[in-house]
C-alpha cells in the first residue's frame, strides 16, 4: 500500500500541482472575500478532480494490466485512490478553515459558532464529490466518469446556492445551535457515504475485466 500511495504522490507532483495551486488562491481569496461562497467552497469541490485526473492517466498508460503482475489486491489499489483524495479532502478542510479563521480576525468579524458551521461544511463538500464520482469512475472507465464529475460540480454549485440563501451563515451574526447540529449531522453522513462509496468501488472494480 505504501508504494501505491508514493506512486500517486509522484503523480501528483509531475501532473497535478497547477490544480494545488488553483485549490489554495481559491482557499486565500475565499478567506479574503468574506461571503463570497464561490471562492468559499469551490476549492473543496475541486480538489476531487484530482483522484480522476490519477485514475486517467493510470489508464492511458495501461498502469491496470501492469498492476495485475503486481503484488497488490484491488482492494488496495482502489484504497489508494480513496486514501489520496481524503488526505488532500481533508488538506483542503484545514487550508480552508485558516483562510477563514484569518479573513474574520481581519474583518474583525470571528464568530465561532460560524467558523464550525464552515468547517462542517467543509467537510462534507470534501467528502460527497469524491464519494458520487470515483464509483461511477471504476464501474465504467474515466470518459464517462467526466459526465459523472460535470453533474457533481452543478449539483454542488446548486448546494452551495442553498447555502447562500442561509443569511445567518453569510453574515456576521450568531449561527443557531440547531443550524450548527444540522451541519454537524451531515457531515457525519458525509463520512459514512464515503466509507460506503468506497466499498462500493472496490466492488466495482473487481468485477471489472482487465
Amino acid at each position: 500500500m505504501k508504494g501505491l500511495l508514493l506512486k500517486d504522490w509522484y503523480a501528483i507532483k509531475s501532473y497535478c500541482l497547477y490544480t494545488l495551486f488553483i485549490v489554495l488562491v481559491f482557499a486565500i481569496l475565499g478567506g479574503a472575500m468574506q461571503g463570497n461562497f464561490f471562492f468559499t467552497f469551490y476549492p473543496l469541490i475541486f480538489i476531487s478532480v484530482i483522484a480522476m485526473n490519477l485514475i486517467a492517466y493510470e489508464e492511458k498508460e495501461k498502469w491496470d494490466q501492469y498492476a495485475a503482475t503486481l503484488p497488490y489486491t484491488k482492494a488496495q489499489i482502489v484504497s489508494s485512490k480513496y486514501i489520496v483524495s481524503l488526505c488532500l479532502g481533508l488538506g483542503t478542510v484545514v487550508l480552508s478553515g485558516i483562510s477563514q479563521y484569518v479573513g474574520m480576525i481581519v474583518a474583525n468579524t470571528y464568530n465561532t459558532e460560524k467558523l464550525l458551521s464552515y468547517l462542517m461544511i467543509f467537510v462534507s463538500l470534501a467528502l460527497l464529490p469524491a464519494a458520487f464520482l470515483l464509483p461511477f469512475i471504476y464501474k465504467f472507465g474515466v470518459n464517462k466518469g467526466r459526465i459523472a464529475y460535470y453533474v457533481v460540480i452543478i449539483v454542488s454549485c446548486g448546494v452551495i446556492g442553498g447555502i447562500a440563501s442561509v443569511d445567518s451563515i453569510g453574515s456576521a451574526s450568531a449561527v443557531s445551535a440547531s443550524q450548527i447540529s444540522i451541519f454537524v449531522i451531515v457531515a457525519v453522513a458525509s463520512a459514512v457515504i464515503y466509507a460506503l462509496s468506497w466499498m462500493l468501488s472496490i466492488r466495482f472494480y473487481q468485477n471489472r475485466e482487465i
